[in-house]
């Protein structure tokens, strides 16, 4: 057991390097700054079945923000971070509304911006 215990912990630890690695990287190469959801609070309104909840609450969003944010700075990225409400249904370009174009696509009503809906 004590060979083992952590292994997957510090996997995940260094999954979370590596992929903030990635994001920064792409950030600098094209001049962009770093814009994420306010994540703080979520824990508060986990509230499903125990085994659901325990799944839910052993998620690492946080700590990839972290490692995002000091890896951010450390370039001289800036970092915002803003409220999630309503950031699905309204276009990055303009603000309009997006509505469902097939299944997975959303397209924005004024300027025909049009792209997956998580991006």
């Amino acid at each position: 057991m004590e060979k083992y215990s952590g292994r997957e912990k510090k996997k995940v630890h260094d999954l979370c390097h590596k992929i903030a690695k990635i994001i920064v990287d792409f950030a600098k190469e094209y001049g962009f700054g770093i814009i994420m959801e306010d994540l703080k609070g979520i824990r508060k309104n986990i509230n499903k079945s125990k085994n659901l909840n325990r799944r839910l609450h052993s998620w690492n969003f946080r700590k990839l923000q972290f490692f995002i944010e000091y890896k951010a700075k450390l370039n001289g990225i800036p970092v915002v971070y803003v409220n999630p409400r309503k950031t699905s249904s309204l276009c990055p370009r303009c603000g309009g509304k997006l509505t469902p174009n097939e299944q997975r696509l959303m397209k924005c009503r004024k300027c025909g911006y049009e792209n997956d809906r998580d991006v």
